[in-house]
């Protein structure tokens, strides 16, 4: 017996030699802006040198998604839908390119963001333990707490229950399922479309907007992914024969053709009405070889992760000073005397420029006049108004500050960071992202939604409730191109939407959020520090506060005093030794006490040091 085994091993490889060897189809993901292709680029480069020490049988394709509709796209070579894979994998199909990436050898196709860590030689042995004929993905999977905005309050009874993939850690599709999906998606946007142009439908059951790829990925795989238990069809169709006193062939696959005309009717009712058959949904498996990051579960060495989600660069950048940022928050008279003392009695504090704008002004907060009434929704012309008085307020500030550093200008204001009143954030982390761009590049950051990113008429916008940083020339670009359709227009989207048609892309981190901490799965906030969250409804903003920012925000002030202090301190110490060595007189107590005259300095400029 063990030689017959033996024997069937080895015929098992010899087969799969003859077919060729086994290859997994990378695709990265990487952000719209060029600060973040400087980064994908190099996991594809790690991966093809990977390559180069894999088993024979292993074989890899890496593409950038960036490039792949590079030359297909009429708006600078721009597709807003590169950040959705459910997006991507239709551009494949619609713009041909499908069969170019996809062969006979090709085995499983994985999803990876910019910040994926991969062990290829782990994870192709993983990949070979794999069914790859099964309809099936992988990867590791995310929870939600309780309904969420977010994810429009999907399962809502229990959403816990739901599994959905990280995207950051990657996700892994079978080539069956991968086949499945690109068949399925052209039908499900023609529906769409024609859903969505029947004039006698009130409402459509799709929506129009992408918000977390993750997710709606997963639901559209649950929705519209289904495959028939064999045994159980079986099952079904012999019980409906026999009531017609009918058989059912022995060989299933060619029971249509033995059939006879009624026999086929049967079938094709039985088809029709999948409640009679037992169908199986697709929801996302959990595999132990992908992690939501290197050392995870308490483990020092994670060596059983293949891939995981590491932190991406805005982590690591310079931050820039407080001085450089002016906030400017949108609000109205009737949240004077709850929202604004909340953002007053938190983040508002370290914030060096804050300006509150108002439909009616309050020399008690102090809030500035808009001159627009105040809408009770989409707010675009108020919006608009906001960014114009800033910007003016911002030069009238620079012209000041000029007068006095005309060299150099070290503290002139260079970014506009626009929240909500009801957006609670940490200055400190806004400080420190911004230090990642060039201010005097067109710069448009925040966390991105999508709308319509099927249609040839789709973009990207920032966000609002989760804050909105414009650099001074992206903010002069929308005063000078920028128009509300109605006052109460949508006015993050509006300002996408202008923005894309100037062909200024946004510039997406996860670091932002539009909903609450709980909104949010607790492994995607772990994996960066959170910078913003949104809304006051069913929680303490304070605690909130207390627990993401308030320790950062402290940390900044105190590094700012120490940082003045070590300067003043060089700046002593290059004084003439004759000076350092003078001894001056200091009265204690009637009891003259000789100090040197860098202490005294030292000591007067320690009390009055400006923050």
């Amino acid at each position: 017996m063990n030689i017959i085994a033996n024997l069937f091993i080895l015929m098992s490889m010899f087969a799969s030699f003859a077919a060729g060897p086994s290859e997994v189809l990378f695709l990265i993901q990487s952000e719209e802006s060029k600060y973040y292709h400087q980064i994908g680029p190099n996991l594809r480069e790690d991966l093809i040198k990977e390559s180069f020490i894999l088993p024979p049988e292993y074989r890899i394709n890496v593409h950038m998604i960036n490039t792949l509709f590079s030359n297909n796209n009429t708006n600078n070579n721009y597709n807003p839908g590169e950040w959705a894979i459910l997006n991507v994998i239709h551009q494949l199909v619609m713009q041909q390119k499908y069969h170019q990436l996809i062969n006979d050898n090709t085995r499983w196709i994985a999803f990876c963001a910019h910040n994926t860590h991969i062990k290829l030689n782990k994870l192709m042995t993983e990949l070979s333990k794999e069914n790859h004929k099964q309809i099936q993905y992988f990867g590791y999977t995310l929870h939600d707490q309780e309904p969420t905005i977010v994810h429009h309050f999907a399962f809502f009874e229990n959403p816990d229950w739901f599994p959905y993939p990280m995207l950051q850690a990657g996700v892994i599709f079978s080539k069956a399922l991968f086949e499945r999906i690109a068949n399925i998606l052209p039908y499900h946007y023609q529906h769409r479309r024609l859903c969505n142009s029947n004039s006698n439908q009130q409402h459509s059951t799709h929506s129009e907007f992408s918000i977390d790829a993750a997710h709606e990925l997963a639901r559209f795989i649950y929705d519209n992914v289904q495959i028939i238990e064999e045994t159980a069809a079986k099952h079904t169709l012999t019980k409906v024969l026999k009531n017609d006193n009918l058989s059912l062939p022995v060989n299933t696959k060619q029971a249509s053709a033995a059939a006879s005309s009624d026999t086929s009717k049967i079938v094709e009712n039985v088809v029709e009405k999948r409640y009679l058959m037992k169908m199986r949904k697709i929801i996302m498996k959990k595999a132990a070889y992908i992690c939501p990051k290197a050392k995870w579960n308490g483990s020092l060495d994670n060596n059983k992760c293949a891939m995981h989600a590491q932190p991406s660069y805005t982590m690591q950048c310079i931050p820039i000073k407080r001085e450089e940022v002016y906030f400017a928050v949108k609000t109205c008279s009737k949240y004077y005397n709850d929202r604004l003392l909340v953002i007053q009695n938190t983040w508002a504090q370290y914030a060096k420029h804050i300006k509150y704008f108002s439909d009616v002004a309050d020399v008690k907060v102090p809030t500035i006049d808009t001159g627009v009434p105040n809408a009770d929704t989409g707010h675009c012309t108020k919006t608009l108004a906001i960014l114009q008085l800033a910007l003016k307020d911002i030069e009238q500030i620079n012209r000041q500050k000029q007068q006095y550093w005309p060299a150099n200008q070290p503290n002139i204001i260079r970014w506009l960071f626009l929240t909500d009143d009801d957006t609670l954030l940490s200055v400190s982390g806004v400080c420190q992202i911004l230090g990642c761009f060039n201010s005097s590049h067109q710069i448009y950051l925040g966390e991105r939604y999508g709308y319509r990113l099927h249609a040839l008429d789709g973009f990207n916008y920032i966000t609002g409730g989760g804050g909105i940083a414009f650099s001074l020339p992206t903010l002069r670009l929308i005063i000078n191109h920028c128009k509300c359709p109605s006052p109460s227009a949508p006015d993050d989207m509006i300002l996408g939407s202008c923005l894309h048609s100037l062909q200024l892309r946004t510039v997406h981190s996860m670091r932002f959020h539009q909903a609450r901490p709980h909104d949010y799965a607790p492994e995607l906030l772990q994996l960066e520090a959170p910078i913003s969250f949104h809304k006051f409804w069913q929680l303490d903003p304070l605690e909130v506060y207390q627990k993401w920012f308030l320790t950062a925000d402290q940390n900044m002030l105190t590094e700012e005093i120490a940082f003045k202090l070590d300067k003043a301190a060089t700046t002593f110490s290059l004084k003439s030794r004759s000076i350092l060595s003078e001894t001056k007189t200091l009265t204690l107590n009637h009891m003259k006490v000789p100090v040197v005259a860098a202490a005294t300095l030292h000591h007067n400029n320690k009390r009055h040091i400006d923050l």
